[in-house]
């Protein structure tokens, strides 16, 4: 799921027009996952708000996830919630990150601190729910599934496959 940075978001003087950076990072303008990456690093290293910056590592955590650099997209979730401890997108990406790892209980633990940010996140209810399914918990993991698919019927093709690894 791609995070939304908009202009309303940035903070700081800036000398030139930011949407290209900050649709680029989003996936906008037919971005290769290159350019993406590098146009969320970008944004880290530039003069934007703490939210943009957090939100652009939570981004960047999520292509890095995609590309299977499972310890940089952790520091990247990592940063977005030092930066901004409300990032709900943040808690839900990293608790997707432990969920394909087969960290379970880490996993549920950032679902619910993105729930209690954000209670109507598909994503996080889909995702605790897949948890909780895999620690046993039928009742209450197939609860959070369906109320996942009653706030959006697709959650399971856009959450995507969920490949767990067996940790170690």
């Amino acid at each position: 799921m791609l995070c939304a940075i908009g202009s309303s978001l940035l903070g700081g003087s800036m000398m030139f027009d930011p949407q290209p950076l900050v649709g680029a990072c989003n996936g906008r303008y037919n971005a290769t996952p290159i350019q993406q990456l590098n146009s969320c690093s970008s944004i880290i290293k530039g003069d934007f708000s703490r939210r943009i910056r957090s939100v652009a590592y939570s981004r960047r955590g999520e292509l890095r996830a995609s590309e299977g650099e499972t310890d940089d997209a952790l520091d990247d979730f990592e940063n977005a919630i030092r930066i901004d401890p409300d990032n709900a997108q943040a808690y839900a990406d990293r608790g997707k990150v432990f969920l394909q790892g087969g960290k379970f209980d880490q996993a549920i633990s950032d679902y619910e601190k993105a729930l209690a940010l954000k209670p109507e996140s598909a994503e996080a209810l889909y995702g605790r729910g897949i948890a909780r399914l895999r620690i046993g918990d039928a009742v209450d993991g197939n609860a959070d599934v369906a109320a996942a698919k009653a706030i959006r019927a697709d959650i399971d093709t856009v959450f995507g496959p969920v490949e767990v690894q067996t940790p170690p």
